[in-house]
């Protein structure tokens, strides 16, 4: 009978062991979502920064030129959001002159309009350019990891 137990017993440690691996792997892993335009890079149930995932994974020099690529989309976010702005300036700037009619409201209300026009265009530039890193490699990329990972969590197992 005890000897029954001691199997027992034995048994269930090593499953609450194999549990507790598994939960760990679960959490830690890297795993990639596929959306129409770009990807989305996960930790666990959570998002995370395409550099984040490149340093985790324990690529360093990737992960700094994926953050200068997030700094230039950044960038041109801010330029098409800048522009937008300004055109809407320029043209309100312009219905104001209306009471005092000049060739000066023409140039602000066509400047005001055109620049309102194109402000789209280095947003959308950002959005196309998407992640720095392709789709593809970011795959393999969490694949390796994630069987260095369990191969590590298995090893501090035993």
């Amino acid at each position: 009978m005890k000897k029954i137990l001691g199997v027992l017993l034995l048994c269930l440690s090593a499953t609450a062991s194999f549990a507790d691996t598994e939960q760990d792997f679960i959490r830690q892993k890297l795993s990639i979502e596929s959306g129409l335009i770009t990807w989305t890079p996960t930790q666990g149930f959570g998002p995370i920064k395409e550099y984040r995932f490149l340093e985790i994974a324990g690529y360093p020099e990737q992960a700094k030129q994926a953050i200068k690529h997030a700094r230039q989309n950044g960038m041109l976010i801010g330029l098409g959001v800048g522009m937008a702005i300004g055109g809407a300036s320029s043209y309100i700037y312009s219905l104001s002159l209306i009471s005092n009619p000049t060739n000066e409201i023409f140039y602000w209300l066509i400047g005001g309009v055109i620049t309102m026009v194109i402000s789209p265009i280095p947003v959308l530039a950002a959005v196309l350019r998407g992640k720095w890193m392709p789709l593809e490699q970011a795959y393999a990329i969490a694949e390796d990891y994630n069987e260095r990972l369990m191969k590590s969590l298995v090893a501090t197992e035993k």
